[in-house]
């Protein structure tokens, strides 16, 4: 990528593009072209601290160092972005679980519609499958049940719990860790929709 004589469509495709590439290969990118400078830094002190814009010509090494410089800045920027979003997922169950202590999550027949903290869900049917199961459990007193016993109830024993709920914020607030290892259980009990609560 970098021998590429075309260094403004690579800075272009870079500025465009950064957002949908895997974090690890943003991380791998900003080392290698922090290696490059470093070392074009060492060749050039002259050039170590400059302000230039331009056309770029890659057998300069002002521009070069120019280059490899926005490389790292634009690296940069995306993975302070995706760690400042990774910290507010992770916060945010937290959150919400706190604020929504000692509720009661409603339901519909079915449970693919769920109101929990004031906030609307439709489920995928193993979803509801999961939860319903789990609700029932809650209601005759089997407060955790084991993921193993959950997914051999919906028949498929060789998935993992997890990925039914992937990218679903019910995932550690209405669905959590029970004491034991790999149980689950309800945060809280589910109560029906009023006929109110369905219009």
């Amino acid at each position: 990528m970098f021998e590429d004589p075309t260094v403004e469509d690579i800075l272009e495709d870079l500025n465009r593009n950064a957002g949908t590439r895997p974090l690890r290969q943003i991380r791998n990118l900003k080392a290698e072209a922090e290696r490059h400078l470093a070392a074009l830094q060492t060749q050039h002190p002259e050039h170590e601290s400059v302000s230039y814009c331009g056309p770029m010509d890659p057998t300069n090494p002002l521009d070069r160092i120019h280059f490899f410089q926005q490389v790292v800045d634009i690296c940069q920027v995306q993975i302070s972005l995706r760690m400042r979003r990774r910290t507010r997922a992770e916060k945010e169950p937290a959150r919400l679980l706190q604020d929504c202590a000692g509720i009661f999550f409603k339901h519909s027949d079915d449970f693919r519609a769920i109101r929990f903290c004031d906030k609307d869900y439709t489920l995928t049917s193993r979803q509801a499958q999961v939860v319903q199961f789990l609700n029932s459990a809650h209601r005759q007193g089997e407060i955790a049940i084991s993921q193993d016993r959950i997914l051999e109830e919906l028949g498929t024993n060789n998935s993992r719990l997890r990925d039914t709920f992937k990218g679903c914020e019910l995932w550690g607030t209405l669905i959590l860790s029970g004491e034991k290892k790999g149980t689950r259980r309800l945060s809280c009990t589910g109560t029906p929709f009023t006929s109110e609560c369905r219009q």
